[in-house]
Order: C-alpha cells, then sequence, then structure tokens
C-alpha cells in the first residue's frame, strides 16, 4: 500500500504532500488577497455612496436653504412694498381729509359771509325804510 502510494507520487510529484500544502497554501493566500481585495473594493464603494448620498443630500439642502432664502426675500420685498403701498395711501387719505376739512371751513366761512352779508343788507333796508 506504501509502496504504491509512493509509487504514485513519484508518478505524479504534483500531488506529494509538500506540492498539495504548497498548492493549498498558495490558494489560500489568493483568497486571503481576494478577499482583502473584495473588501477594500466594498468599503470603497460603501464609502463612495455614503459620500454620494450626503452630498446629494448637502446638495438638496443647498436648494432648499436657497428656495427658502428667496421665498424670504421675496416677501421681505412683498411686505416692503405694501408697507410702503399702505404710508402713500395713509397720506393720501391724510392730504384728502385735510383738503375736505379746509373746503368745510372755507364753505362755513362763506356762509357767515352769506349770512352777514345778508343781515347787513337788511338792516340797511330796515334802517332805510324805517328812517324816511
Amino acid at each position: 500500500m506504501r509502496s504504491s502510494l509512493c509509487q504514485y507520487w513519484r508518478i505524479s510529484p504534483q500531488f506529494t504532500p509538500p506540492r498539495l500544502f504548497y498548492l493549498f497554501s498558495h490558494f489560500s493566500v489568493c483568497f486571503l488577497i481576494f478577499g482583502l481585495e473584495s473588501s477594500l473594493v466594498y468599503l470603497y464603494y460603501n464609502y463612495y455612496y455614503y459620500y454620494y448620498f450626503h452630498y446629494d443630500y448637502y446638495y438638496y439642502y443647498y436648494y432648499y436653504y436657497y428656495y427658502y432664502y428667496n421665498y424670504y426675500y421675496y416677501y421681505y420685498y412683498f411686505y416692503y412694498y405694501y408697507y410702503y403701498y399702505y404710508y402713500y395711501y395713509y397720506y393720501y387719505y391724510y392730504y384728502y381729509y385735510y383738503y375736505y376739512y379746509y373746503y368745510y371751513y372755507y364753505y362755513y366761512y362763506y356762509y357767515y359771509y352769506y349770512y352777514y352779508y345778508y343781515y347787513y343788507y337788511y338792516y340797511y333796508y330796515y334802517y332805510y325804510y324805517h328812517c324816511y
């Protein structure tokens, strides 16, 4: 049995125990290197997708902030112009009120002027008719 195995090993020296150990060790090193490479590739792609995902998050956050800022900006200017519209409208109302006020007093003085004129006229005729 032993002689046959030794004879077999002599016929095929690549399957001797040292050669088998060498082959297994070589493949184990290859598998180890392949495993390390695959794990490094896995880590690299995980890092890449992690970075890509966070970049997209940052990108959308930036655009959200940008549109929110522009919304606030336009809202501020809308409020600003609305405030000035209200301001000018208030002053328009104010001057209109004073115009009405002076018109009223003009009418008032005109009425009293007419009243006194009428009174004077009446008094004049009264005096004229009673004196003669």
